[in-house]
């Protein structure tokens, strides 16, 4: 948001392009990080250009920053281990 409260698009060039045609983009769960120990010692970030990620299905990725984000993700996680989201259909 602007000082004005107004919405800014971050990649103003991008105002016009409709997302689906936009390149897939994947955001940091932080879910897994895997390294060896020498990765912590040399003081390396497990972010670095040569992490390799593992790609998590969309519906299974909850970014929680809030207590509003962590109410979702237990409503979600209770809807997908409810009966009828597991219902077989014909």
């Amino acid at each position: 948001l602007s000082q004005q409260g107004r919405a800014v698009s971050l990649y103003p060039e991008f105002q016009q392009t409709r997302t689906q045609d936009l390149p897939t983009t994947f955001f940091d769960a932080g879910m897994f990080y895997f390294c060896d120990a020498q990765t912590y010692k040399n003081g390396m970030s497990m972010h670095a250009d040569s992490g390799v990620p593992y790609i998590l299905p969309r519906h299974l990725a909850h970014d929680i920053d809030t207590l509003e984000d962590w109410d979702f993700a237990e409503k979600f996680y209770k809807f997908l281990h409810s009966e009828s989201a597991n219902q077989k259909s014909d």
